[in-house]
């Protein structure tokens, strides 16, 4: 969606509630240049909105999740039609707040609580709040979710790209404190973001995201799918990135379109749980690590990585090994080799 504003007029107050439409996932391109005031009303239209990507926002600058009204309907044994309807028009209310607020004025989003799929590209001014200034549920006595994306409970996916400004909001102390992400997230995505509850990860920076790892002292000891893509610029990885990101939790790592790595990160052979390795289109790299593979190990698979001609004797190769893939390795002298281990590993595809 380019120009929403001609289908969708960005009418005030109770304009926003005549019209609504069933609507679960919506792209929207910033062609058309919205504010977070323009995206908070356009969102109104859509309450069963579930999934939202964002491309190029520039204008938008603040994140923020509606939980108004969230909290009110908690209250147990409260069933009857009645009550329903008050809540509906309690909630109705609060948008028509919201959508008028000043914050949105200068660029706040606010984000409607059920979404379950997040994608924000290309908005390099965009920040997540500490706090969440459209949550009332601390002032009589409630306990808030607190800022960031938290009001998003229901959130299982999110990709970030190109958001420099994302967490300068925190510090370190308060990053600990108060991590910004709601416990159901599964998925993250991001070039220079963070990760604490999600068990996968993908980068395609990895020299901006360790920074902003380090500087915000996180810690994935929860991570077990790390996949590090298209990232020109890296020829090897430093020891402080092996130790952040090649945690001994990983079951799958996947290296893809990495030109100029010339070797494999030197922990590999000694992960404990590694169960899948991946290396795809990994041109520069030579041979596998001289120490070996991980003895978890059971899945390896070798696509368009020329240079590489052999695999470790098969009295070295891990007793787990089950999956072997070399067929599309761009190396006939791999493909020979591995041809002698049909009917020692269980699949072997040449």
């Amino acid at each position: 969606m380019s120009y929403p504003s001609n289908v969708f007029p960005l009418v005030e107050a109770d304009s926003h509630v005549k019209y609504q439409f069933p609507v679960e996932s919506l792209a929207i391109e910033g062609v058309w240049s919205p504010s977070g005031k323009e995206l908070t009303q356009l969102l109104v239209y859509f309450p069963k909105l579930s999934d939202l990507e964002l491309w190029f926002c520039a204008k938008v600058t603040g994140l923020a999740v509606n939980v108004r009204g969230q909290h009110a309907t908690e209250t147990p044994g409260t069933t009857t039609s009645a009550y329903k309807e008050d809540q509906q028009q309690d909630a109705r209310a609060n948008v028509d707040v919201i959508v008028a607020s000043e914050e949105a004025e200068h660029g706040l989003l606010i984000l409607p609580p059920q979404l379950q799929d997040l994608e924000i590209h290309g908005s390099p001014k965009l920040r997540l709040l500490g706090s969440n200034p459209h949550d009332d549920s601390n002032k009589d006595g409630r306990t808030g979710q607190g800022g960031g994306l938290r009001g998003l409970s229901s959130l299982r996916r999110l990709e970030i790209e190109n958001c420099p400004e994302l967490l300068s909001s925190y510090s370190s102390s308060s990053f600990s404190s108060s991590f910004p992400l709601p416990n159901s997230l599964e998925h993250l995505r991001d070039s220079i973001l963070f990760l604490k509850t999600a068990e996968a990860l993908e980068i395609d920076d990895v020299a901006g995201f360790t920074a902003a790892a380090i500087r915000h002292s996180l810690l994935f000891s929860s991570l077990t799918e790390l996949c590090i893509c298209v990232d020109h610029k890296v020829k090897s990885l430093t020891e402080e990135q092996e130790a952040l990101l090649f945690v001994d939790s990983l079951e799958d790592i996947t290296l893809s379109g990495r030109h100029n790595l010339q070797s494999l990160p030197e922990r590999l052979p000694r992960h404990p749980n590694l169960k899948r390795l991946h290396i795809l289109t990994c041109g520069a790299i030579q041979m596998l690590p001289k120490e070996g593979l991980p003895s978890s190990l059971q899945e390896l698979d070798i696509i368009d990585c020329p240079k590489i001609q052999s695999l470790p004797k098969v009295d070295d190769l891990p007793s787990s090994l089950r999956y072997l893939n070399v067929r599309y390795s761009g190396s006939e002298e791999l493909r020979r080799q591995c041809r002698k281990l049909i009917n020692i590993i269980p699949i072997v595809q040449v």
